[in-house]
């Protein structure tokens, strides 16, 4: 067993928990301020662009490991636009509402029928977050 390894990996895990917890707590606190002065933008962002930070670093100690090995890259086009960019969209979509015109998007309506910070666009925003990194391969 590689111990630098596992202390790694253990480092790396408690740095994500830290940005988890961190993370719903400043989500209460928006929510809370929504509730008050009835902006609900901010939660809005918050919530579009948390997953995607969490999906990021969970695909960065990997990612830094392989570039620690000083390889060439070069990025995955098609993991990129078939995976990630309907990830993107998913997960943007309560953002889209906002935008002049935005109701006239595909299922933005249906978004706005199911709310903020559902389980879809979360699950989508760790998806697009962990590929937007592991589309990144050696050549």
């Amino acid at each position: 067993m590689n111990w630098k390894r596992f202390v790694y990996k253990i480092v790396c895990v408690g740095i994500i928990g830290f940005f988890l917890l961190s993370g719903s707590k400043y989500q209460v606190y928006l929510k809370d301020v929504a509730g008050a002065t009835f902006e609900v933008l901010p939660v809005t962002i918050f919530s579009v662009v948390f997953p995607i930070l969490i999906g990021v670093l969970l695909r960065l100690p990997q990612l830094l490991l392989e570039i620690k090995e000083k390889r060439e890259w070069t990025c995955n086009w098609i993991k990129l636009l078939v995976v990630g960019a309907p990830a993107l969209y998913v997960t943007s979509l309560p953002l889209l509402m906002y935008l002049p015109g935005g109701m006239n998007f595909w299922l933005v309506y249906e978004a706005m029928i199911v709310g903020n910070g559902t389980i879809t666009t979360t699950v989508t925003g760790l998806v697009f977050g962990y590929v937007l990194l592991d589309s990144w391969i050696e050549k």
